[in-house]
């Protein structure tokens, strides 16, 4: 089979099925309450689908490959949501389980959602790891030690002054409230501490 048919099966097996359609089914006769734990779950369930298609898209057209086992990428994909988390389309199936807890409220729900979610995690630590650093050697390595296993890093905000046509910009390098400027001028420095 060609990367897209396997890509295409792992869609219906994987979101569609195991994170879709069976949670549905164990809620049996839960209803929509409509509250915000609801709208949260289906804003969760919705936003977790979309990364793991984006992942498994991403997988197929810059790997050359398909999320399933037997037939994995040819080339360590980096790139896409790979860029903030190695297990995207892990992070995605688990959002969308979580939005179904919230949705459905229901034990049942919960627990194949926790049991399938640590499945999951396990998988990726213990099974596709290994692999990947078999298949791809210090490049892996190098990707492992730079991006975070499920969770996005916290984005570094950095002040700019692009844009706001100000010379007294405060991270201009010559700014006098610049206090390493190198401007010569001794008045730009700040105080020195009393003591």
């Amino acid at each position: 089979m060609h990367a897209t048919s396997w890509t295409l099966f792992w869609i219906v097996l994987a979101p569609v099925t195991l994170t879709g359609w069976v949670p549905y089914r164990l809620a049996g006769s839960a209803g929509w309450s409509g509250g915000i734990g609801s709208w949260a779950g289906l804003w969760l369930l919705v936003n977790g689908l979309g990364l793991a298609l984006w992942s498994a898209w991403w997988l197929r057209a810059d790997g050359g490959g398909s999320p399933v086992p037997w037939h994995p990428p040819v080339r360590l994909v980096t790139g896409g949501p790979y860029r903030s988390v190695r297990h995207p389309l892990a992070s995605g199936l688990i959002l969308m389980l979580i939005g179904h807890g919230l949705m459905w409220r229901t034990p049942a729900v919960w627990l194949y959602g926790g049991a399938l979610a640590i499945g999951i995690m396990v998988w990726g630590r213990t099974r596709e790891e290994p692999e990947l650093v078999r298949r791809f050697g210090l490049a892996y390595l190098a990707y492992q030690r730079r991006v975070p296993r499920w969770l996005p890093k916290p984005a570094v905000r950095r002040a700019s002054c692009a844009g706001t046509g100000s010379s007294e910009c405060a991270c201009s390098p010559a700014s006098p409230a610049d206090p390493g400027s190198s401007s010569g001028d001794p008045s730009s420095k700040p105080p020195l501490p009393a003591r």
